[in-house]
């Protein structure tokens, strides 16, 4: 139950790393066409859109580095933050999905009406460079959102994985401590056994006895814990 709680905190991070992700790329988009419209407006000449456009291509590429190794620091340090603060981060998670919901589909929003206005200022030839940079952009960003959700998706199987190893390796030092200490009772039976002839009846009681006895003295569980608390 912890494993799977642990790992839909983990992957409603990775969405909202995500949903950074884009908004950055969208600001960035934004930026890049502010820049042309301002040269556009001075009558600035010799100035290759093309070179305007590839340098915004660029700077949206470096926020989204940024963005992917915020995004999986972000992961990495997750498991240890939501062992110690789960109930704590689960509020703090739902909180900030909707906020960063909210002001995502406000800069939609906003973000949809910019474009409009600013496509229908663009001249026709300028319309067709501008508009093949922005599928050129978009297919790239596709890729790296596809990228950073199969990462993320790579990090949860293998925190579940090892998880899974920890709880079975758990699983075996208790049966074999317990294996320990059932031989151990039955030496000390057998002990007691060669000590004095006692009949069949008399043996299964003092089995029944000894095995009652290291159940209330914790060998089979109370002890175990303790040593591991200890």
């Amino acid at each position: 139950m912890i494993i799977e709680q642990t790992s839909f905190y983990i992957i409603i991070l990775i969405a909202i790393a995500l949903i950074i992700l884009l908004i950055g790329v969208v600001l960035a988009y934004l930026r890049m066409v502010g820049k042309y419209l301002d040269l556009k407006e001075v009558g600035t000449e010799g100035v290759d859109p093309q070179t305007i456009i590839r340098q915004a291509q660029e700077k949206a590429q470096r926020i989204l580095e940024n963005a992917q190794y915020d995004a999986r620091e972000t992961i990495s340090k997750a498991g240890n933050f939501l062992d110690i603060n789960q109930n704590l981060v689960a509020k703090e998670l739902q909180r900030a999905s909707q906020i960063y919901a909210k002001k995502y589909e406000q800069i939609l929003l906003v973000t949809q009406d910019n474009i409009i206005k600013t496509i229908q200022t663009i001249p026709e030839d300028s319309k067709k460079v501008l508009l093949s940079e922005i599928s050129a952009i978009r297919t790239l960003l596709s890729g790296q959102v596809q990228k950073a959700a199969d990462e993320a998706k790579n990090l949860v199987t293998d925190a579940y994985k090892k998880a899974e190893m920890e709880v079975e390796n758990y699983k075996n030092v208790r049966m074999r401590e317990i294996d320990e200490s059932i031989v151990m009772i039955l030496k000390e039976v057998a002990r007691k056994v060669l000590a004095k002839e006692i009949s069949q009846e008399e043996h299964e009681k003092l089995v029944l006895k000894a095995l009652e006895e290291a159940k209330r003295q914790g060998v089979f569980g109370t002890n175990t814990e303790n040593k591991k608390q200890n």
